[in-house]
């Protein structure tokens, strides 16, 4: 007798259908009518709402790795519990999520090639994240960053020329204090005509960096962008432009665009931004090929920008450790294990403000497992194109980020040359 071939999207295999793949999706604990839900979270945003899964089924999510198939997922789903799965119920799931964008299936890869196609041909990068990680309209805009520059601390001495900027990407509703200080400490500097704004890409890069010639928009106003030199850069490597689409819906750069347009406003000084994503992780910084990728478009990104004889700050947008049970932790985070969150973002940041990227890497592949520092490109990054240089610490917050007690940290740090 013929085994009878699966239908949709389950790809048959000898021993029956396989189930598809499960896109990159961090899973976040929900609780839901008094029960322990997951949400899955699409970091690459894609898909803008999570999704919720009930408890039945969050535990099946495992075997969404395109290598188990319907006869593996009912016999550890008896194992578990006792009980049989059918082959029907299993399907509806799949369904579910396809119909969701969360597998990788050709119905997603469509919708992405939908939303990358909007992007490419939209006038301007949209203000993704007004409403949601800051406010949404100018006057309300306009009044939050100003509370945030005059609650921020005072900024250390005086910043003369600048050279670089440590800023978070948390909301400013919970970090608007160690916001206002970082750039209360910019608005000392004299005169700035470009903003290298470099920005955590939370989903990952396949080519490990991502430039867009859109301007920003922003409810102040539009950022706009240094063109000319987005096209020498990508006239030496092309690839930077592969991915301009991540910039679609990342924030980390449309944070610090909100605040540089409010202070270019006040200064009555424009300012160009050369935004840019950074997308890898520290075992990239240390293996030999990606390393070689890495410096290479540091070293073509410093030299079009020093060519260009532009009174140039580079900023890094970065958030340090994140802790609890929305990145992974068993437990909620206690006083105790927030304290120690504390001494080891000292660690991680004593490099930093000695001016040491090496080092840096090191500390970052020490603690990163624990951690999760999703700053660590743009701050390694920050730091080989500066050179030497020497930092001093403006503020530094642990904020909670959800109701079931997990953290995120974050701080401000200036760079100034060493002499």
């Amino acid at each position: 007798m013929k085994r009878r071939r699966s239908q949709g999207i389950l790809k048959d295999s000898d021993p029956g259908p396989l189930l598809p793949k499960l896109r990159a999706l961090e899973p976040i604990p929900l609780q839901k009518r008094g029960e322990r839900w997951i949400a899955l979270r699409d970091p690459a945003g894609w898909v803008e709402e999570p999704y919720a899964v009930p408890p039945a089924f969050a535990y099946l999510l495992q075997y969404f790795d395109g290598k188990h198939t319907v006869r593996d997922v009912q016999k550890a789903y008896a194992d578990a519990t006792g009980e049989f799965l059918f082959q029907s119920n299993l399907e509806k799931l799949v369904a579910q999520l396809d119909e969701a964008l969360l597998l990788e299936t050709s119905r997603f890869e469509g919708h992405r090639d939908h939303l990358a196609r909007e992007y490419r041909m939209a006038p301007r990068r949209a203000a993704a994240h007004a409403g949601r990680r800051y406010e949404r309209d100018e006057a309300s805009l306009s009044a939050q960053v100003e509370k945030c520059l005059q609650e921020g601390a005072a900024a250390p001495g005086n910043a003369g020329e600048a050279a670089g900027l440590v800023v978070p990407h948390i909301p400013l509703a919970l970090g608007g204090a160690v916001y206002g200080g970082a750039y209360r400490w910019l608005a000392g500097v004299r005169e700035i005509d470009l903003a290298v704004v470099l920005g955590t890409r939370h989903a990952g890069l396949a080519n490990g960096f991502a430039l867009t010639a859109k301007d920003f928009e922003t409810p102040l106003g539009d950022v706009c962008v240094d063109q000319d030199l987005v096209n020498q850069i990508a006239g030496e490597i092309p690839e930077v432009l592969d991915e301009d689409y991540a910039h679609r819906n990342e924030y980390t750069i449309e944070m610090q665009a909100v605040f540089l347009r409010h202070l270019s406003e006040k200064k009555r000084r424009p300012m160009k931004i050369l935004p840019v994503l950074c997308g890898f992780g520290a075992g990239d910084a240390q293996a030999a090929d990606p390393r070689r990728i890495i410096l290479n478009f540091l070293e073509v990104l410093k030299g079009v920008v020093m060519d260009s004889g532009k009174r140039t700050v580079w900023i890094a947008s970065a958030d340090l450790s994140h802790l609890g049970p929305r990145f992974g932790d068993e437990r909620a985070v206690s006083p105790s294990a927030l304290a120690e969150a504390a001494k080891t973002d000292s660690d991680v940041l004593e490099p930093v403000l000695n001016g040491d990227p090496e080092e840096f890497l090191k500390q970052i592949s020490r603690i990163q497992e624990q951690h999760r520092i999703c700053g660590f490109p743009v701050i390694y990054a920050l730091l080989k194109l500066l050179g030497p240089s020497v930092g001093t610490m403006i503020d530094y917050a642990q904020s909670p980020v959800d109701e079931i007690g997990s953290y995120v940290s974050y701080a401000g740090v200036a760079l100034t040359p060493k002499k």
